[in-house]
């Protein structure tokens, strides 16, 4: 029974949208920053996924921002950690 459930969830590419989810709740518990955004932006780009096989437009266009905005900043995190001294 449990089995079955399982297999009709990984067929039917539920299962991102459960990683997205996963991912997106333990994100709350990074502590830092840029680890953080880019676990964010991982479940972001899941969502988007899910979203587009759902055929969901506001899904896929919410986490697509989600996601751009966690690298955007990311980038700059890591930028301003490796910039040089002078």
């Amino acid at each position: 029974m449990i089995a079955a459930k399982l297999m009709e969830i990984l067929q039917s590419g539920e299962w991102v949208g459960w990683l997205a989810t996963a991912l997106f709740a333990l994100s709350y518990g990074v502590a830092r920053p840029l680890n953080l955004l880019l676990l964010q932006a991982l479940a972001g780009v899941l969502w988007v996924l899910y979203g587009t096989v759902l055929g969901a437009a506001p899904m896929v266009v919410d986490n697509g921002v989600v996601a751009f905005g966690a690298l955007y900043r990311a980038q700059d995190v890591w930028r301003k950690r490796h910039r040089p001294q002078v």
